[in-house]
């Protein structure tokens, strides 16, 4: 399994998504399909730790990520937001260079490979 959710619950105000259970396995495509407002992204930010979940368990892998740090999801998960904001004018490079600050010790450390 490359992410699993085990009955995950999450709400705010009257929104909410209950009991949500899935299984993708490494390898597969998979599509979340719903109308808007339906919570995709709400699903995503709870597996991301974005949210905190109100109930059940997230995996990937076979680690749980109840206790996992954001450093710890950053490196084992790639996420691209539905809408994402830049307040200042960075360059692709630059972005690209911030998703691999978790793999290097220094901000100043990055190298060819990066």
């Amino acid at each position: 399994m490359i992410l699993q959710t085990k009955n995950l619950s999450f709400s705010y105000g009257g929104f909410g998504l209950e009991d949500v259970s899935i299984e993708i396995k490494r390898g597969s495509i998979c599509g979340l399909l719903g109308t808007n407002g339906s919570g995709k992204s709400t699903f995503f930010n709870c597996c991301m730790k974005f949210l905190s979940i109100k109930g059940g368990e997230i995996y990937v892998g076979s680690q749980n990520t109840k206790h996992k740090s954001p450093a710890w999801m950053a490196k084992n998960i790639a996420y691209v937001a539905q809408h994402t904001e830049l307040h200042f004018p960075f360059f692709v490079r630059d972005i690209v260079l911030m998703g691999r600050s978790t793999h290097v010790k220094s901000l100043f450390g990055f190298s060819k490979d990066d």
